[in-house]
């Protein structure tokens, strides 16, 4: 039996998020982030990164936080 594949199987749906609130995860790495185009408001507070360099001149950002481990 074959099984047809939907014709806008090979579309890509993109993603309009404007805030991510990623704190107090493990995230190391913020290259996928670049990608957000629409990205406005980000909190990366108490995580892993080391290097925000890809994400340092995104040209949307209005707020971000992205301090480290031991804040309070």
């Amino acid at each position: 039996m074959q099984v047809k594949k939907a014709d806008n199987a090979h579309t890509r749906q993109s993603v309009n998020i404007t805030t991510l609130n990623l704190q107090n995860n493990l995230i190391e790495n913020v290259e996928p982030l670049k990608d957000l185009v629409n990205l406005q408001d980000l909190y990366l507070a108490q995580n892993k990164i080391k290097d925000f360099t890809p994400i340092k001149n995104h040209p949307n950002f209005k707020h971000y936080f992205i301090g480290g481990w031991g804040g309070q």
